[in-house]
């Protein structure tokens, strides 16, 4: 706020200067470079002569190499303001309070009423590209209070003919540092607002805001009885562009990020050393232009080989442009006005690992053999298997085999084609995850023939492709060799009976030097001693070994037309049926296993009578009998063996009567198989157990019985 007195000196003086302005000449608009709260490009009004009534054609030059061109026509009949630099007074808030930094002579400045018309405002890109609208700012460059006058005497009038005025900020005071209102504003949102003041003291000011096409005139018009100014800006955007580096998949690989308007490279930053990051210089950028951000490999990066992905930022809130993002190294972008925008493209390696489950294997000639592949993702993002080529089936000779069938994750295909397909189709798979592949081929018939089995892949994410990995298996025909085995032993037996196995493993065609015969031993058996081997036709025994209750033995010589047996000794447990199965596995290559298995019964004899006669009277034997003191009596033990086999190790005990002495104990006769038996007794005419053991094996169906004298007390 300045008073009337230096204004009407002002005024005398600009009447003195000249009465007719020289042409306009081109000039620029100019950035705050200090506090700013939006993109305001101030135009530069210092070649302006605003002679009442008189109409000037005036051209910036923008910063992104757009120019735009008004005429600006003072329409006051009597006033010649004066242009003038930020802040225009002492205590006004553009140009201290924000938008500092700002050059040349951007404020009309006067006292009085002061019109500014702006029309056929437009912007043609450095492009020649005429745009279709232009955002206009016009803000208060002074401070309108009550000391410059009242309702009727100062005011601030903002018109257009374009989109309704809306409040782009309020600028604080520099008095009191906050949004203290300077007026009363009215006419938000339509095309003609207006500020009054109702306050007085240097107070915050207006900015509004308008979208003209080159038809639609904007005025600024004040009044006031002191000093009073004001300014126009094109509102513009700006652009930044980063890069952001998750993984790389060689330690120098680095990437450009370009910012373009057309041809025109606007910013340009490279990735260097490990840093994973690299930003473009905030670049101020024409609304509604169009401008192209992509990435570029720098050296000899390979940028397939990488996924890329970008999203953008608006530090303008408020803005309802649609940023980008998605897939891919490039993408355009129409920024609003006011847009504050950052893209970032993000590029994480993708990287895949292809290898067989056997690196070499040794096959039958003439078989059907698959060879399995596992592809992982080693990448840190989801992406997609392919295959790059058909797998190949190849002998070192050059000879090339069709290959009979695939498999992708077990699943079995018929064709390339569709196995590539169900491939292609799956996922995406997430980092770490596996796919198996498997190539089914014939082998040669010819012993010794070497195949090579190559599967080549990789994995895509979003645009990026990983690089090739290619893996091969090399499979070896050998002979169709035949191995055997036979397992013999105990089929029954009693608890705590012995048992014993023999596994018998046979070569008949072929070396099998390195078979495997394996026997793991059923849980209840105990395993007596070190189980024994003996070897025959050229074989050698492997050391046998017994881990927990397995038994295994790698034959290291093991010709055609040899064998070995392996004995193995236990000792029964509880009733039970248990069924034990040897394994011969070959060498690599050298066939199948083979098993054999035995199931022995372990079960008590049962049938145990027990009969009693009186000697002394001569009555029959019976399951009772009548004594009085110092008869004799005969009890006999018959054991009938009911199993359906053979059993050995037979035992019988009898507590004697309390009533009774021992006088005597007989085996009795021994039937076939049982060789000896032994009398354990109390002695004569005391009580106690009388006990029979028998040795040898007592058949199915057959009995013994067992006899002893007593003498009634």
């Amino acid at each position: 706020m300045r008073r009337f007195t230096m204004f009407a000196l002002l005024l005398v003086a600009l009447f003195a200067l000249e009465a007719k302005p020289k042409a306009a000449e081109a000039a620029s608009c100019s950035v705050a470079t200090g506090i700013a709260a939006h993109v305001l490009c101030w135009l530069d009004l210092t070649t302006y002569a605003p002679t009442p009534g008189a109409a000037t054609a005036l051209s910036f030059s923008l910063p992104d190499g757009s120019t735009l061109s008004a005429t600006f026509t003072n329409t006051s009949t009597t006033v010649t303001p004066t242009i003038a630099a930020f802040p225009t007074y002492s205590g006004s808030a553009l140009g201290q309070t924000t938008y500092t930094g700002v050059t040349g002579k951007p404020a009309v400045y006067g006292g009085g009423v002061v019109p500014t018309k702006l029309s056929g405002i437009k912007v043609v890109d450095a492009d020649g590209t005429t745009l279709a609208s232009t955002t206009i700012a016009a803000a208060d460059a002074e401070t309108l209070d009550t000391g410059d006058g009242t309702s009727t005497t100062a005011y601030l009038d903002w018109t257009t003919a374009g989109t309704s005025w809306s409040q782009l900020q309020i600028m604080n005071s520099l008095a009191s540092g906050t949004t203290t209102p300077i007026c009363t504003l009215s006419g938000l949102n339509t095309q003609t607002a207006s500020c009054v003041p109702s306050s007085g003291g240097n107070n915050a000011a207006y900015i509004l805001s308008t979208t003209v096409t080159p038809s639609q005139a904007v005025t600024l018009a004040s009044k006031s009885t002191a000093l009073q100014g004001y300014a126009f800006a094109a509102e513009l955007s700006t652009l930044a562009l980063a890069k952001k580096v998750n993984s790389r998949l060689n330690a120098g690989d680095q990437f450009t990020v370009t910012l373009k308007r057309g041809a025109t490279t606007l910013a340009t930053a490279t990735t260097s050393g490990t840093a994973t990051t690299a930003t473009t210089a905030s670049v101020v950028t024409m609304p509604t232009d169009t401008y192209t951000m992509s990435e570029t490999a720098a050296g000899t990066t390979a940028l397939g080989t990488y996924a890329s992905t970008y999203a953008c930022v608006n530090a303008n809130t408020s803005s309802t442009t649609t940023l980008p993002s998605g897939s891919g190294t490039s993408f355009t972008i129409s920024p609003a006005a006011d847009d504050q925008i950052t893209c970032t493209f993000t590029n994480t390696a993708l990287t895949l690992t292809n290898v067989p489950v056997n690196t070499t294997k040794d096959v039958t000639e003439g078989a059907s053999v698959t060879d399995v592949f596992t592809l992982t993702n080693t990448s840190a993002v989801a992406g997609t298997f392919s295959g790059t080529s058909a797998p190949t089936v190849t002998t070192t000779t050059g000879t090339s085999i069709t290959p009979t069938g695939y498999t992708f994750n077990g699943t079995a295909y018929t064709s390339v084609t569709a196995l590539f397909a169900a491939v292609q189709a799956a996922g995406p798979y997430a980092p770490g995850a596996s796919i198996t592949i498997g190539i089914t081929y014939t082998e040669p018939t010819t012993v010794g023939t070497v195949v090579d089995v190559v599967v080549a892949a990789d994995i895509t994410s979003g645009t990026g492709t990983s690089a090739l990995a290619s893996a091969t298996e090399v499979d070896t025909s050998v002979v169709n060799a035949a191995v055997s085995l036979v397992k013999s032993g105990t089929t029954a037996t009693s608890p705590g009976g012995l048992i014993g196995y023999t596994i018998v493993a046979s070569s008949s065609s072929g070396s099998e030097n390195g078979a495997i015969v394996s026997d793991p031993v059923p849980a209840g058996l105990t395993i007596n001693g070190k189980p024994t081997c003996a070897a025959s036709g050229g074989a050698v025994c492997g050391t046998v070994t017994v881990s927990g209750n397995t038994v295994s033995s790698t034959i290291g010589t093991f010709p055609s037309g040899s064998q070995v047996t392996i004995t193995i000794l236990a000792t029964a447990g509880t009733n039970a049926s248990y069924t034990n199965t040897a394994t011969l596995t070959p060498p690599s290559g050298g066939g199948a296993a083979v098993t054999s298995s035995l199931t022995t019964t372990v079960a008590q004899a049962n049938g145990i009578s027990k009969t009693v006669r009186n000697v002394t009277t001569g009555t029959a034997a019976g399951t009772a009998d009548i004594a009085v003191p110092n008869n004799q009596l005969e009890y006999a033990l018959t054991m009938q063996n009911t199993t359906g086999f053979a059993i050995h190790g037979v035992t019988i005990s009898d507590p004697l009567p309390a009533q009774t002495t021992f006088l005597s104990a007989t085996c009795g006769t021994l039937p076939t198989g049982v060789t000896s038996c032994a009398v354990t007794s109390p002695a004569v005419g005391t009580t106690g157990t009388v006990t029979f053991t028998y040795t040898g094996t007592l058949a199915a169906g057959s009995s013994l019985t067992a006899l002893i004298e007593t003498l009634v007390k």
